[in-house]
């Protein structure tokens, strides 16, 4: 069974404006997992979530040129046999 890793990317600005305003090129030879992560959360306004022990010796390759951040994940994490959802990062306002 394919190990399911739950990646949230979190936005003010919603998924649409990350998909649109923030493509990124990143070129990486045998970059660990949670290194990418950190790589990513400073370079577009995201979160990542996941587990620790599902990605503790995953290594990727990463060639992504000017593209969207899901597709560069799905370049680099589905073919590696994980998954990930992309969620929106939702606000309500306390009106007392």
């Amino acid at each position: 069974m394919k190990k399911l890793l739950y990646i949230l990317l979190l936005s003010l600005t919603g998924i649409n404006a990350i998909a649109q305003e923030n493509n990124i090129s990143l070129q990486f030879k045998k970059i660990l997992f949670r290194d990418l992560a950190d790589t990513l959360e400073r370079t577009v306004p995201v979160k990542i979530y996941y587990s620790n022990k599902w990605v503790d010796s995953l290594f990727l390759d990463i060639n992504s040129k000017n593209e969207p951040i899901n597709a560069l994940l799905e370049n680099s994490i589905v073919k590696n046999g994980l998954s990930f959802i992309i969620t929106e990062l939702s606000f309500q306002e306390d009106i007392t």
